[in-house]
């Protein structure tokens, strides 16, 4: 005697279609939801470009902690890039002094550029001391003199522009400063 078992049965399944309203509440509700999440996602791609920016600055002061360690107590002559009138081809710029000690020339490009600096000038950043020195060459000596004393008080590279804006702090960028930490810097209005 076999055991057989019948075979199932098949219930007819009948889908009932969605209404107008369910449909628009559905809607409603997935809006809201992107309502809230891209001014979320606006911050952490802020975020991201500033962790990024000071990533990037890091390895520069990395390479000018080397630089400084093979010409102690001198700032380059270097013009401050970018500026009004890009440098003459004859003129020191900071990244070809510190081109030995830098592997990769995309690292002058701030994330955050979107004046389009590096393309015009080949950095994002500028090289401040180059103002005071360019004033004034025996500048670079006495600034030395300072750095020395005061590593961690001397800036040598910014952004060129305020490309990390802050509502509580509006002029801030970042800075690479002669020992090489990245801190911000508040430029004074």
């Amino acid at each position: 005697m076999s055991l057989r078992t019948p075979p199932p049965r098949h219930r007819a399944t009948r889908w009932r279609a969605f209404s107008l309203v369910e449909l628009l509440v559905v809607i409603g509700v997935l809006t809201l939801l992107i309502g809230l999440l891209l001014p979320v996602l606006g911050k952490a791609r802020r975020y991201s470009r500033q962790v990024s920016c000071a990533a990037t600055l890091r390895d520069l002061g990395a390479a000018w902690v080397m630089y400084t360690q093979a010409y102690p107590n001198s700032f380059p002559p270097a013009v401050s890039l970018p500026s009004a009138n890009p440098a003459p081809a004859t003129e020191l710029t900071v990244m070809s002094v510190l081109d030995r000690y830098v592997k990769v020339a995309s690292v002058w490009r701030c994330p955050g550029d979107d004046r389009v600096y590096f393309e015009r000038f080949g950095t994002s950043y500028e090289y401040w001391p180059g103002l005071l020195i360019a004033l004034d060459p025996n500048n670079a000596t006495t600034l030395a003199g300072y750095a020395k004393h005061h590593p961690a008080q001397v800036p040598v590279l910014g952004d060129a522009e305020s490309f990390h804006p802050s509502a509580s702090e509006p002029g801030r960028r970042w800075a690479m400063y002669y020992d090489g930490h990245v801190d911000w810097f508040k430029t004074p209005e």
